[in-house]
């Protein structure tokens, strides 16, 4: 008999596990058939996929953001203006917000990941960001006010914080 819980199959006499991300992206990855858009609200798809990068999305859910970036060699592979308008749309989406504020972010967030790309990026050439609500809300409340706000990132699978 098989118990469904949550992504987890349970089945008596077998090893318990998660699918790969790899599986769970390409099994998304054939249900659905989203381009970037910035006239779409974001929070009403799954994964968004980036034009011209295959394989390259974002998602939010209940973690927050969550940004998936394929086929990067080294760090200079990825674009600030992928990573500017992905911030962009998710926080459209969201409240208003300061756009030369979110742009500062960007650059900031892309020196991070440059300093810790060796060390984060995926087997597959691949790299991993998520900015959680608490992140979110910060950059977005940061751009109202005079005083520096931390935002945590995950990139890969450590944790950073990046002043703004």
């Amino acid at each position: 008999m098989c118990v469904k819980m949550a992504p987890v199959y349970t089945t008596s006499g077998e090893n318990n596990h998660l699918p790969s991300k790899a599986a769970l992206l390409q099994k998304r990855r054939s249900d659905l058939e989203i381009t970037f858009d910035f006239n779409q609200n974001c929070l009403n798809h799954d994964l968004v996929y980036l034009k011209g990068n295959e394989g390259s999305c974002y998602w939010v859910d209940s973690k927050g953001l969550s940004m998936h970036f394929c086929g990067v060699d080294c760090a200079e592979d990825l674009s600030l203006e992928d990573l500017h308008s992905v911030l962009a749309a998710v926080l459209e989406s969201v409240s208003f917000f300061d756009g030369e504020h979110v742009l500062g972010f960007a650059r900031k967030l892309m020196s991070k990941i440059k300093a810790v790309f060796d060390m984060e990026v995926n087997f597959d050439e691949s790299i991993d960001i998520q900015l959680g609500w608490k992140s979110i809300a910060l950059l977005i409340l940061s751009s109202n006010h005079s005083s520096k706000a931390v935002v945590g990132v995950r990139i890969g699978s450590g944790e950073y914080n990046i002043f703004c």
